[in-house]
Protein backbone atom coordinates (compact mmCIF):
# COMPACT_ATOMS: atom_id res chain seq x y z
CA UNK A 1 0.00 0.00 0.00
CA UNK A 2 2.83 2.36 0.86
CA UNK A 3 4.51 1.78 -2.54
CA UNK A 4 1.25 2.41 -4.33
CA UNK A 5 0.82 5.71 -2.49
CA UNK A 6 4.38 6.78 -3.31
CA UNK A 7 3.90 5.90 -7.00
CA UNK A 8 0.64 7.85 -7.11
CA UNK A 9 2.23 10.92 -5.50
CA UNK A 10 5.22 10.81 -7.87
CA UNK A 11 2.95 10.34 -10.88
CA UNK A 12 0.79 13.28 -9.79
CA UNK A 13 3.86 15.48 -9.22
CA UNK A 14 5.22 14.68 -12.69
CA UNK A 15 1.85 15.52 -14.24
CA UNK A 16 1.57 18.83 -12.39
CA UNK A 17 5.05 20.01 -13.42
CA UNK A 18 4.21 20.21 -17.13
CA UNK A 19 1.94 23.06 -18.19
CA UNK A 20 -0.38 22.71 -21.16
CA UNK A 21 -0.95 26.07 -22.84
CA UNK A 22 -4.19 26.60 -24.77
CA UNK A 23 -3.12 27.61 -28.28
CA UNK A 24 -6.62 28.74 -29.24
CA UNK A 25 -6.41 31.47 -26.58
CA UNK A 26 -2.69 32.18 -26.24
CA UNK A 27 -0.84 33.15 -29.39
CA UNK A 28 2.64 32.79 -27.90
CA UNK A 29 4.31 30.50 -25.39
CA UNK A 30 7.67 29.25 -24.21
CA UNK A 31 7.94 25.48 -24.27
CA UNK A 32 11.46 25.26 -22.81
CA UNK A 33 13.42 28.04 -21.10
CA UNK A 34 17.20 27.63 -20.75
CA UNK A 35 16.91 23.83 -20.59
CA UNK A 36 20.36 22.41 -19.73
CA UNK A 37 19.77 18.64 -20.01
CA UNK A 38 18.16 16.11 -22.32
CA UNK A 39 14.44 15.53 -21.98
CA UNK A 40 11.09 16.96 -22.95
CA UNK A 41 10.14 20.60 -22.49
CA UNK A 42 8.45 21.79 -19.32
CA UNK A 43 5.45 23.04 -21.33
CA UNK A 44 3.38 21.95 -24.30
CA UNK A 45 1.13 23.92 -26.64
CA UNK A 46 -2.34 22.52 -27.37
CA UNK A 47 -3.92 23.86 -30.54
CA UNK A 48 -6.84 21.43 -30.34
CA UNK A 49 -8.28 19.51 -33.26
CA UNK A 50 -10.24 22.46 -34.68
CA UNK A 51 -7.44 24.97 -34.73
CA UNK A 52 -8.02 28.69 -35.12
CA UNK A 53 -4.40 29.15 -36.14
CA UNK A 54 -3.27 29.07 -39.76
CA UNK A 55 0.35 28.43 -38.78
CA UNK A 56 2.62 27.95 -35.79
CA UNK A 57 6.24 29.06 -35.84
CA UNK A 58 8.55 27.21 -33.48
CA UNK A 59 11.90 28.84 -32.74
CA UNK A 60 14.67 26.79 -31.13
CA UNK A 61 17.70 28.57 -29.67
CA UNK A 62 20.83 27.18 -28.04
CA UNK A 63 23.09 29.69 -26.28
CA UNK A 64 25.88 27.34 -25.08
CA UNK A 65 27.59 24.12 -26.18
CA UNK A 66 25.70 21.89 -28.60
CA UNK A 67 22.23 20.40 -28.63
CA UNK A 68 19.83 18.40 -30.76
CA UNK A 69 16.20 19.46 -30.45
CA UNK A 70 13.13 17.92 -32.04
CA UNK A 71 9.44 18.73 -31.99
CA UNK A 72 6.93 16.07 -31.03
CA UNK A 73 3.18 15.94 -31.62
CA UNK A 74 0.36 14.13 -29.83
CA UNK A 75 -3.15 13.93 -31.28
CA UNK A 76 -4.31 11.18 -28.93
CA UNK A 77 -5.65 11.60 -25.39
CA UNK A 78 -2.83 9.62 -23.74
CA UNK A 79 0.29 11.32 -22.46
CA UNK A 80 2.63 8.59 -23.74
CA UNK A 81 1.53 8.87 -27.37
CA UNK A 82 4.10 11.43 -28.58
CA UNK A 83 5.55 11.11 -32.09
CA UNK A 84 8.45 12.87 -33.80
CA UNK A 85 7.27 15.65 -36.10
CA UNK A 86 9.03 14.67 -39.36
CA UNK A 87 11.81 17.04 -40.38
CA UNK A 88 11.85 18.85 -37.04
CA UNK A 89 15.11 17.54 -35.57
CA UNK A 90 17.71 20.32 -35.44
CA UNK A 91 21.38 20.09 -34.45
CA UNK A 92 22.32 23.39 -32.85
CA UNK A 93 25.70 24.79 -31.90
CA UNK A 94 25.30 28.30 -30.47
CA UNK A 95 22.59 29.13 -32.99
CA UNK A 96 18.89 29.40 -33.74
CA UNK A 97 16.56 27.38 -35.98
CA UNK A 98 12.90 27.77 -36.87
CA UNK A 99 10.16 25.49 -38.14
CA UNK A 100 6.68 26.36 -39.40
CA UNK A 101 3.70 24.03 -39.04
CA UNK A 102 0.76 24.90 -41.30
CA UNK A 103 -2.68 24.60 -39.68
CA UNK A 104 -1.39 23.06 -36.46
CA UNK A 105 -3.68 20.78 -34.56
CA UNK A 106 -3.11 18.61 -31.50
CA UNK A 107 -0.41 19.18 -28.86
CA UNK A 108 3.27 20.01 -29.42
CA UNK A 109 6.33 19.84 -27.20
CA UNK A 110 10.08 20.07 -27.63
CA UNK A 111 12.48 17.25 -26.82
CA UNK A 112 16.19 17.86 -26.30
CA UNK A 113 17.69 14.54 -27.38
CA UNK A 114 21.36 15.53 -27.04
CA UNK A 115 22.99 18.18 -24.87
CA UNK A 116 26.63 19.03 -24.25
CA UNK A 117 26.78 22.06 -21.94
CA UNK A 118 23.64 23.32 -23.72
CA UNK A 119 21.07 25.95 -22.84
CA UNK A 120 17.98 25.49 -25.02
CA UNK A 121 14.96 27.75 -25.30
CA UNK A 122 12.01 26.83 -27.53
CA UNK A 123 9.16 29.25 -28.18
CA UNK A 124 6.06 29.07 -30.36
CA UNK A 125 3.93 31.75 -32.00
CA UNK A 126 0.58 30.85 -33.53
CA UNK A 127 -0.74 32.99 -36.38
CA UNK A 128 -4.53 33.37 -36.41
CA UNK A 129 -6.74 32.62 -39.38
CA UNK A 130 -8.00 35.72 -41.16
Amino acid sequence: MRRLLICCVLGFAATVLAATIDGSVNGQATLAAAQVATGVSANEMDFGLNTQRRAAIFQMRNTAGTATVQLEVNCLPGTADWALLPGSSQSLAVSTAALTVTYPGCRYRANVTACTTCSVTVSVTGLRNL
